[in-house]
């Protein structure tokens, strides 16, 4: 008997050892989608190592709204919001928190020494002088800015009238415009006065720095946040192909896009009417090495995936409260699990472009910055092209019927907390889910089989052209 308990331990033991946390399953699985959707992103073509790098996104984490019957406005308010923030060149997982690329341009523009001149003490002292006015200058408008953009988001009148924010500053908030004004003034100072220190070597950084802030940032409303209802978010609202008026004027502000993606209303037009054959892609996660992703252009061991959105299967009992991750997944779960992602149409690859306001090659032009100063553009990557489908929905086949019973009673129990949202494999379900779009619980449907069963989930609305991956370019 002695022997035979140990013998027990010893397999207890090893089907520990054979165990695989949840992180670590995160990782294959998102290894696994990167290398499916890599085919559409690069059609099998190689990428430059350290210079091209694709990102992952779980599938209804992001969409813009496009198509003909949407306004210029709205589609570049949400496309702002995706591509504006820089991604770094270490982790392949799509953020939405990395720093704007606008704002990183402008203050690496700031930093650049655009000779070998040496400052005399004094100089130096009015131009450290003249920055901290600048960003003093910067902070103050860019609160007032955030405040007036949260209060005019909870005016009843404004929201209901689809008032532009441009246009609700004007009415209501005196203060946007004279802290604008002094952020302007305090700009042209410290750019004539280095313009009396390089002469004319100053004046094509002057005229880049300008472009930013007129056609990228402070006029015009670049991301105006107009907040008309568009399909879908207006039940009654119809896809219909009737075009609102070219070159968009709306509470007598022309929109001018910061971001656009090439061609993409007449994407959006062709999945809303189109007939084309569903498209699905099935995919296993057999012989996924996690930690290397070395095929989407990463020279390092990916080790963090990261739970809570990324991870493949956990529930939140509430939208603040801490994601709890399912971590029962077995040493074969890769070959126990299959994905069968589908949608209509096929998956289309849309570049994503910046207005004239950008300086491309910028860290190549201005190779030398100011003694002091810091590339905050080094190791980071701006997107260059989204992926995108429509009427996606999803089916998760297990064949363990251990693994199964684990799966659904780790379900059930996040169903069972009130206010709870589950994210499965990127999708998202419930009042506490993540993403752009969340499905109800009764959306998620469960079947057994003879070795396992199969969770579905139905497709996404009409009107919704969801990020699927990105392609960007080392800055």
């Amino acid at each position: 008997m002695g022997l035979s308990r140990h013998f027990v331990q010893l397999l207890s033991v090893s089907a520990t050892a054979l165990a695989v946390t949840s992180e670590e399953a995160s990782l294959i699985a998102w290894k696994a989608y990167g290398d499916l959707i890599r085919q559409y992103i690069t059609s099998n073509a190689p990428l430059t190592p350290g210079v091209d790098f694709i990102y992952v996104t779980p599938p209804t984490s992001q969409f813009v709204r496009g198509g003909t019957p949407v306004p210029e406005s709205v589609t570049n308010f949400e496309l702002f919001g995706a591509v504006d923030p820089l991604q770094n060149v270490n982790s392949p997982l799509l953020g939405t928190t990395g720093a704007s690329y606008v704002q990183s341009l402008e203050t690496y523009l700031q930093s650049v020494a655009i000779s070998d001149r040496v400052l005399t003490e004094p100089e130096k002292t009015k131009v450290d002088a003249l920055e901290a006015a600048v960003t003093a200058a910067r902070i103050k408008f860019q609160k007032e800015k955030a405040t007036a953009f949260l209060t005019w988001k909870s005016d009843e009148v404004a929201q209901y009238f689809n008032q532009s924010f441009q246009s609700w500053i004007g009415d209501n908030d005196p203060n946007y415009a004279n802290f604008q004004t002094q952020l302007t003034n305090a700009d042209a100072t410290y750019n004539n006065y280095m313009l009396s220190l390089y002469g004319s070597k100053y004046n094509l950084l002057q005229e880049q720095r300008t472009n930013i802030n007129s056609k990228a940032q402070n006029e015009l409303a670049p991301v105006p946040g107009y907040n008309m209802m568009v399909y879908p978010a207006a039940p009654n609202y119809a896809v219909s192909i009737t075009p609102f008026q070219k070159n968009e004027i709306t509470d007598f502000i022309a929109y001018k896009a910061t971001y656009t993606m090439g061609g993409y209303e007449d994407v959006c037009d062709r999945y809303y009417k189109g007939t084309a054959a569903s498209t699905s892609l099935t995919y296993n996660f057999k012989s996924v090495n996690g930690n290397d992703w070395s095929t989407l252009g990463y020279s390092q061991q990916i080790k963090k995936a990261g739970g809570g959105f990324w991870g493949i299967l956990g529930f939140k009992a509430s939208k603040t409260a801490e994601t709890t991750e399912y971590n029962s997944w077995s040493g074969n779960w890769a070959s126990e699990v299959s994905i069968n992602l589908k949608m209509r149409g096929a998956p289309t690859l849309v570049p994503i472009n910046a207005g004239f306001w950008d300086v491309g090659n910028v860290r190549k032009t201005y190779p030398k910055l100011r003694a002091g100063e810091t590339d905050d553009l080094a190791g980071t990557v701006r997107l260059t092209h989204a992926l995108v489908g429509y009427g996606l929905s999803l089916e998760i086949k297990f064949s363990n019927t251990e693994t199964w019973r684990n799966v659904t009673q780790f379900i059930q129990k996040g169903k069972g907390s009130a206010g709870a949202g589950i994210n499965l494999f990127g999708f998202s379900f419930g009042a506490g889910g993540s993403g752009s779009y969340s499905y109800n619980f009764n959306d998620l449907k469960t079947s057994n089989t003879a070795d396992g069963g199969v969770i579905t989930f139905p497709s996404t609305p009409d009107g919704m052209v969801f990020m699927l991956g990105a392609r960007g370019k080392a800055l």
